[in-house]
């Protein structure tokens, strides 16, 4: 039995069908590393430019991230570094669930009038955001809030992102790739397949649910 690595629900249909063995998602995925070598996996965006990442990159990068853990002496399970955050206020609450990184920007203008609140509401913003990470289409980011950093680890006080420290940002901004998962709990509000990179929304039955067999 084999399952896809793209689940149907996918919006790029075009990825339909193509198959990569495997019983779990890193098997799978090192399988499609294998298979796919200089096929695109995922693009990123740098300096304003989509650059593409083939799977063998992806891999590589994957591969250098493992072996560094290994090389400072980490373990599996081992806690790397604890950062405090806020996230969403009652009635911005921060989904709850797996996100993956979708991209990374040095900095990002966040604007409150995109989705319809004004300036002069007292809701309203427009701010540079830096060492911004996107977690969802609907606009979660992590990136740095400086002047809430009386907050960070005893209250949420954001509009639905992750803020952190400047410090601890951009620390969290060179530690992490596009494409690795952020589990968040805490709120009733969860993340749905179509608002991220949906393949870790799902539980590995449903996920084996949506493949297809051959």
């Amino acid at each position: 039995m084999a399952m896809m690595l793209w689940d149907y629900a996918d919006a790029d249909t075009s990825m339909q069908g193509i198959v990569v063995p495997g019983d779990t998602v890193p098997t799978m995925f090192w399988n499609a590393v294998i298979q796919r070598g200089d096929k695109v996996a995922l693009r990123q965006k740098a300096l304003g430019v989509w650059r593409p990442v083939t799977w063998r990159e992806f891999g590589a990068a994957a591969r250098e991230v493992g072996l560094g853990f290994i090389t400072i002496g980490l373990v599996p399970g081992e806690v790397v570094s604890i950062l405090p955050v806020s996230m969403g206020k009652p009635g911005y609450e921060t989904m709850t669930g797996t996100k993956l990184i979708m991209e990374k920007l040095n900095q990002v203008i966040m604007d409150s009038e995109s989705y319809g609140v004004p300036h002069s509401s007292p809701e309203g913003y427009r701010i540079t955001a830096y060492y911004a990470q996107r977690l969802t289409w609907s606009g979660e980011y992590f990136h740095a809030v400086p002047w809430a950093d009386a907050a960070h680890g005893n209250s949420n006080v954001s509009h639905g992102c992750t803020g952190l420290s400047d410090a601890n940002a951009q620390w969290l901004y060179d530690f992490t790739l596009v494409g690795d998962p952020a589990e968040f709990t805490g709120s009733t509000f969860p993340v749905q397949a179509y608002q991220t990179f949906g393949c870790w929304t799902y539980s590995w039955q449903e996920w084996q649910a949506l493949g297809a067999l051959i």
